[in-house]
């Protein structure tokens, strides 16, 4: 136990156990302190101490414990080893050492904490930008594009039939001939007006729904113009 006293520094009697596992964590601890392993000497000794409670043994704990860097663990067992009934000089070691693991926890605590890490920016999803819808994809417009072809071809047909109709009249040799010719080449051309009129209107219609529908607000109609005659309908516009 002299290697104890010397080690430590300690002024009391050294603990004289005869517990055989206190002895064999003593030595243990003895060697590891002298290797300057404190970590584990301090575990050493804590064993030690838990088989034979010698407030030396506290001492050689807390010894190593401060000099492996945990003063927070050693400044407790300091106090209790002043609890214990030791040599003066053992106290004063004691408290010398209690001042140096209180500089050392104030001067810590002095340290001011690290700033917390920003948080991320997180950017923003971009907007959603929709695509234009091109102005013939409109189910609406097409259909009455759709029907508005139909009509002027079917007021195209009406105008040939019509014509027909009055040339057979020019041709009849009797006056019932004529006035049957002449009535259904009547009925026709109204037909075939009628139908050029319903068309013109279907796709104007279609137009003014394609234009809405593609959002082109610089889009506008300059100029529109419809002819109808014998060879059917035709449609002049300009954008």
């Amino acid at each position: 136990m002299a290697l104890l006293i010397a080690l430590l520094a300690f002024g009391a009697a050294a603990p004289s156990s005869e517990d055989p596992a206190a002895k064999q964590h003593l030595e243990s601890a003895l060697s590891l302190y002298e290797a300057k392993d404190y970590v584990k000497a301090a575990r050493e000794f804590e064993q030690a101490y838990q088989s034979d409670p010698q407030p030396e043994l506290l001492f050689a704990w807390a010894q190593s414990l401060r000099l492996g860097g945990n003063c927070d663990a050693a400044l407790p067992l300091y106090r209790r080893f002043l609890e214990a009934a030791v040599a003066d000089e053992g106290v004063a070691r004691a408290k010398k050492q209690i001042e140096r693991c209180e500089e050392v926890t104030q001067a810590r605590a002095a340290v001011p904490a690290p700033a917390p890490a920003p948080a991320p920016v997180v950017a923003p999803p971009p907007p959603t930008v929709e695509a234009p819808r091109r102005w013939y994809a409109d189910p609406l417009g097409d259909t009455l594009a759709a029907l508005g072809v139909a009509a002027a071809a079917t007021s195209a047909t009406l105008f040939v039939l019509g014509s027909g109709s009055a040339t057979a009249a020019g041709r009849a040799m009797t006056y019932g001939e004529f006035s049957v010719f002449a009535s259904r080449a009547s009925l026709e051309r109204t037909s075939g007006w009628v139908a050029a009129a319903s068309g013109a209107a279907l796709l104007t219609g279609a137009i003014i729904r394609w234009v809405v529908r593609s959002g082109a607000e610089s889009a506008r109609v300059e100029g529109t113009a419809w002819g109808v005659g014998p060879q059917g309908l035709s449609l002049l516009c300009r954008f």
